[in-house]
């Protein structure tokens, strides 16, 4: 029920952040709506432990097979290194814009 009120916070984000057309008052509301409601991000994540195990819908704990790990671990890796590349891109993206005449 906690993520399901979260994720549904995060849908009024969106829809929010569509609905400014003035980009300086849109990105400000936007930020203090996001900051507001990260509140929620301990809520969840504590509901595990106060809520009663038939409650809820996942294991206590999660066994993951090893030869599982090699490929998590790699994928992992793999992401983070994308991430960083697409940072990378948008950094100079955004440089190049604030050259542009």
């Amino acid at each position: 029920m906690t993520f399901l009120i979260m994720w549904t916070t995060y849908a009024a984000a969106l829809i929010l952040h569509a609905s400014i057309d003035r980009p300086e008052i849109r990105d400000r509301a936007t930020a203090i709506y996001a900051c507001v409601a990260a509140i929620q991000i301990p809520i969840v994540y504590a509901s595990v432990t106060f809520w009663k195990p038939e409650a809820q819908f996942h294991p206590d704990r999660i066994h993951l097979a090893p030869e599982f790990l090699r490929p998590l671990w790699l994928s992992l890796a793999a992401l983070t290194v994308f991430f960083f590349l697409l940072w990378n891109l948008r950094t100079k993206i955004g440089l190049l814009e604030e050259r542009r005449p």
